[in-house]
């Protein structure tokens, strides 16, 4: 089985999966992290972006996002437009999740 379908076969199993990092650009550190669950027959992808300096104020995103699409096909598309995040490099979130798929 390839990585595509694994992870393809996570969300059908209902699961979240997802990914938290940080990286520099123009000399700020950002924290992001994304998550993708289907949930009532849609998959969910939540993106978020927060510059570390701004963290304490978790409401100072700069990024905090829900986008919902029915085609599998398509999270890689979402995904590479919001946070040039390759969807085989997501892996099931165990305990607390990356973001809560009941709200929007």
């Amino acid at each position: 089985m390839d990585e595509l379908s694994r992870v393809r076969n996570w969300l059908e199993a209902g699961k979240q999966v997802g990914k938290s990092w940080s990286w520099v650009e123009s000399g700020k550190t950002y924290w992001g992290s994304v998550g993708v669950q289907k949930w009532q027959g849609v998959y969910k992808i939540y993106v978020d972006k927060i510059e570390e300096a701004r963290m304490s104020n978790l409401e100072d995103y700069d990024t905090d996002q829900i986008i919902e699409t029915k085609c599998f096909e398509q999270i890689q598309h979402i995904l590479t437009a919001t946070c040039f995040i390759n969807l085989v490099e997501l892996i099931p979130q165990k305990g607390q999740k990356i973001f809560n798929p009941e709200l929007d």
